[in-house]
């Protein structure tokens, strides 16, 4: 079947919601962001470079660029504490806008994702950028998003990106357009 016809099934035919839950690829650098700069492929578990440099073609095909890089990663808790705030601040829809926001700065623009550029890019979004900023230097939310981050790991979730439907673990990685389709509809 032709992706733009499931996609106009999906859209007639189901309700969808995004929701972006909290997940620690490497749950040691929560708090600690460590510089690329002179590191070694594989420390900290991270190639030199895009780390994500496999799927640069993949996204490519599809429009979205990922060909940026960053020299250093960062405290990825901002990040998590700014999408669980911007959920319940604005909807999921506003959460979904800002993490699509967040992906580019991060893939395509090598935006270090620091506070300041995440109350940046959730003004962006919509919400108040002040107020982003002031809950992001405050520790407001931070034990339940670290909790919520741990319970995805020890449910069994072991990457990202990683999908539920309607609630039920769904399937793991980089997935065709189509595979979606596929699991929503079914759904």
């Amino acid at each position: 079947m032709d992706l733009a016809l499931q996609s106009d099934q999906v859209r007639s035919n189901c309700d969808v919601e995004v929701r972006w839950h909290p997940f620690f690829i490497r749950p040691n650098m929560v708090d600690k962001p460590h510089f690329k700069k002179g590191v070694t492929p594989g420390s900290y578990g991270t190639p030199a470079g895009p780390h994500w440099h496999w799927a640069i073609d993949k996204a490519r095909k599809y429009g979205i660029d990922m060909s940026g890089g960053i020299d250093k990663f960062p405290d990825v808790i901002y990040a998590h504490r700014l999408l669980y705030w911007a959920e319940k601040e604005g909807g999921w829809q506003v959460q979904h806008k800002l993490s699509g926001l967040i992906f580019k700065a991060a893939y395509s623009d090598g935006v270090f994702l620091g506070p300041e550029n995440l109350a940046r890019l959730a003004g962006e979004a919509g919400l108040d950028a002040d107020a982003a900023l002031a809950y992001m230097r405050s520790d407001r939310d931070k034990a339940e998003v670290i909790k919520q981050a741990r319970n995805f790991s020890e449910g069994g979730v072991s990457g990202v990106p990683y999908f539920y439907i309607n609630g039920e673990p769904a399937f793991s990685g980089s997935q065709e357009p189509r595979t979606f389709a596929k699991a929503i509809m079914s759904a």
